[in-house]
C-alpha cells in the first residue's frame, strides 16, 4: 500500500523516507539500520501526515525520498505478486491496473521535491548510501558485498511495455526525471567536498587484491625492499606480519574500528596521509592489503586520483584456495563439496561498483602464463614506470595446506582454542611448503563449471571495458586442473602428517588429543589417537603436557612483552 513511509530514528532526529512500493527503499533502510555506526530504529508513519501542520510531523530537514526507474519498479512488484499461487494477471494487466496507476498519481501529487533534505535512488544504490552518510549524520561500516549486491530478479520489460507504462505512469516519470537531475548536482556537490585531492605530479597507487591473488606475496617483497622503492621516490608505509610472513598489508593505514569492532573507511586518517605524502619528496604512494576490496564505495568515491590495481584468478583455484582459508583462519569444520555453479564473483563486483562509480582500475591476471615477464613480481612491477627488481626464487607465501594438514585442521577447528590453534597453523603451513598442490574437484565436474564461466565471461567483457577481453578468454582456456586427490589419497596424507607432528612436536600432539578429550568428541579422539600411535597408558600425561606447553606460551608472550 501507498499509506505508509519510513522513519529511520537517529540519535534525537527522526529520517523519515518516502517512498512508493517496490521502489528498493526496504533494502536501502536495512542496510543504513544495519551498517550504521550508531543505531538507528526503523518507524511508520502515514503518508496523509506528509507535509502536514502537526508537529509531531518531522521537520524538512529531516524527510527524504527514494525513487526508481517506473518500469523496473512495476517488474519488481510484479514479481512480488507471482509469488502468489492465486495471482493470475498479466504483466500488462498488472501495470494497467486503475488502482495502481492512482497510487503512483496520488504519491507524486502529494510529494514536493523541493521540500526533501535527501533524495535516494533504486538505479544508483550505491551513490544513495554514501549520500546518506550525511543526512543520517552517521559513518557506514563495511557492508559485506553479498549483501550490496542482494537484488529480487525481476523480469525484462519489452519496448513495448515500456512505451504504455510511460504514458500511464507519465506524472511519475516526470517526478522521477527531476529527482535524477537533482541528484547528479548533490552528487557532485558531495564528490567536491570530500574528495582527497593528490597533488599534481603524483601518484596514489593501492593495489586491492583481492584476496586469494598473491597479496602476501606481494607485500613481503615491498616490504622487505621499503628502502629500496624509497632511493625511486615511492613510499610503501611499513607493516607487521606474522612468523609466516603473511600480514594485511596497510589495512591499518586506511580503515579503523568501531566500538563494535566492524571496520569503516576512516575519512579523516586517510586525508591526513594523502596530505603528508602530498608534502614530501615522495613521488607515489604505493599502497596494498586485499582487504581494501571490501572498502570499494569509499575508496573510488574519495580517492578519485588514485589508480587501482585489481587481479583476476580463475574462479576454480578461487574457490579451492578460499576453501583452504576458511579452514585456516576461520574455523571451516565441514569438509569440502564441489558446487553445481561459479562465477567470477570478485571482478563482478567490481565490475558492478564501477559502472555506478568511476574509477582508474588496472586489472591484471593472475596466471603464470599470462603474467607480464612470466612471475607474480615481475606483473606488479608493470604496473610501474620506475620500479624495483622483481626477484627470483622466491619462497612461496600462505600456501595452501596439504591434504592431510588440510583434514587436521577441519578437526582441531571443532574443538582446538585460539593457542592450538594458531601453534598448529604455523607447523602445518610449513610442513603443506615442501608438499605438491592438489585438487578436491573431480575432473569430470570440471567441464561444467568452464562452460558456465565461459558464459559469463561473455557479458563481463561487454560491462567492464577497461579488462583485455583477451586475456579473460584466455584465463579460461589455458586452466589446468592440478592432480585430484581422491578420500583415499587424502587419508594417506593426513596419517602422514599425524606420523612426522608426532615425532617433531609431541607437546602439540599432547595439546591436540588434551583438547579434543575435554571436548568430549569420542570419536574424533580415537582416531587422532590411533594416528599419533599414543597408547592408552599414555593419556594420563597429555594434559601435564597441554598445561606445561600453555605455560611456556605465556612465559613466551610475558618475555616478549619485556623487551619490546
Amino acid at each position: 500500500m501507498l499509506s505508509n513511509y519510513k522513519a529511520v530514528e537517529v540519535t534525537k532526529f527522526k529520517k523519515v523516507i518516502l517512498s512508493l512500493p517496490n521502489s528498493g527503499s526496504d533494502k536501502f533502510i536495512k542496510l543504513t539500520t544495519k551498517y550504521s555506526q550508531q543505531r538507528i530504529d526503523v518507524n511508520e508513519f502515514a503518508a496523509s501526515n506528509i507535509y502536514s501542520n502537526d508537529s509531531s510531523v518531522p521537520s524538512v530537514e529531516s524527510i527524504g525520498l527514494y525513487i526508481c526507474e517506473p518500469s523496473s519498479r512495476l517488474a519488481s512488484a510484479y514479481h512480488n505478486a507471482r509469488k502468489n499461487s492465486a495471482f493470475k494477471q498479466t504483466f500488462e494487466e498488472f501495470y494497467s491496473d486503475a488502482k495502481r496507476i492512482e497510487e503512483s498519481s496520488v504519491f507524486t501529487g502529494k510529494v514536493d521535491i523541493n521540500n526533501v533534505s535527501f533524495i535516494g535512488c533504486e538505479d544508483l544504490a550505491l551513490k544513495s548510501l554514501l549520500l546518506s552518510q550525511a543526512w543520517l549524520k552517521n559513518q557506514l561500516s563495511k557492508i559485506p558485498h553479498g549483501e550490496l549486491f542482494k537484488t529480487v530478479p525481476a523480469r525484462a520489460v519489452s519496448d513495448k511495455d515500456q512505451e504504455k507504462i510511460r504514458r500511464l505512469y507519465a506524472k511519475e516519470y516526470d517526478l522521477y526525471t527531476k529527482c535524477l537531475t537533482i541528484f547528479g548536482s548533490h552528487w557532485k556537490e558531495y564528490q567536491a567536498k570530500n574528495k582527497i585531492s593528490v597533488a599534481p605530479n603524483k601518484t596514489v597507487v593501492i593495489h586491492l587484491g583481492p584476496p586469494k591473488t598473491g597479496t602476501s606475496a606481494i607485500q613481503a617483497w615491498l616490504s622487505r625492499n621499503s628502502e629500496q622503492l624509497l632511493e625511486k621516490k615511492i613510499y610503501y608505509p611499513s607493516h607487521g606480519a606474522d612468523k609466516n610472513g603473511v600480514s594485511s598489508g596497510n589495512f591499518s593505514d586506511l580503515i579503523s574500528f568501531d566500538n563494535e569492532h566492524r571496520g569503516y573507511f576512516d575519512y579523516n586518517k586517510t586525508k591526513l596521509l594523502i596530505d603528508e605524502f602530498n608534502s614530501s619528496s615522495y613521488e607515489t604512494l604505493l599502497l596494498s592489503s586485499e582487504h581494501f576490496y571490501y572498502y570499494l564505495l569509499w575508496l573510488f568515491t574519495f580517492l578519485d586520483d588514485a589508480k587501482f590495481i585489481f587481479y583476476i584468478r580463475h574462479p576454480i583455484a578461487v574457490l579451492e584456495s578460499g576453501y583452504h582459508q576458511g579452514v585456516k583462519r576461520h574455523l571451516k569444520t565441514e569438509k569440502f563439496s564441489t558446487p553445481t555453479s561459479i562465477s567470477f564473483s570478485n571482478l563482478n563486483v567490481i565490475s558492478r561498483i564501477t559502472t555506478e562509480i568511476n574509477a582508474n582500475v588496472e586489472y591484471r591476471f593472475f596466471d603464470e602464463k599470462l603474467f607480464d615477464g612470466e612471475s607474480l613480481h615481475s606483473d606488479f612491477s608493470a604496473c610501474f614506470s620506475n620500479f624495483i627488481s622483481a626477484p627470483v626464487n622466491e619462497k612461496r607465501l600462505n600456501t595452501q595446506y596439504s591434504a592431510g594438514a588440510l583434514t587436521l585442521m577441519r578437526m582441531v577447528n571443532g574443538f582446538g582454542d585460539n593457542f592450538l590453534r594458531t601453534e598448529l597453523d604455523f607447523w602445518l603451513q610449513r610442513d603443506s611448503e615442501s608438499q605438491p598442490n592438489f585438487s578436491l574437484i573431480p575432473p569430470d565436474k570440471i567441464g561444467n563449471l568452464q562452460i558456465k564461466l565461459m558464459h559469463e565471461a561473455t557479458k563481463l567483457k561487454q560491462c567492464t571495458p577497461n579488462m583485455n577481453g583477451t586475456k579473460l578468454d584466455a584465463l579460461l582456456e589455458q586452466y589446468k586442473h592440478v592432480n585430484y586427490y581422491s578420500n583415499d589419497e587424502c587419508i594417506k596424507d593426513f596419517n602422514r602428517v599425524l606420523c612426522k607432528l608426532r615425532h617433531s612436536s609431541p607437546l602439540l600432539v599432547s595439546s591436540i588429543l588434551s583438547q579434543c578429550c575435554s571436548a568430549n568428541d569420542i570419536e574424533t579422539f580415537e582416531l587422532l589417537r590411533k594416528g599419533f600411535g599414543v597408547k592408552g597408558s599414555s593419556l594420563k600425561y597429555i594434559s601435564i603436557a597441554n598445561w606445561y606447553l600453555k605455560c611456556r606460551y605465556g612465559l613466551n608472550k610475558l618475555i616478549s612483552r619485556y623487551f619490546q
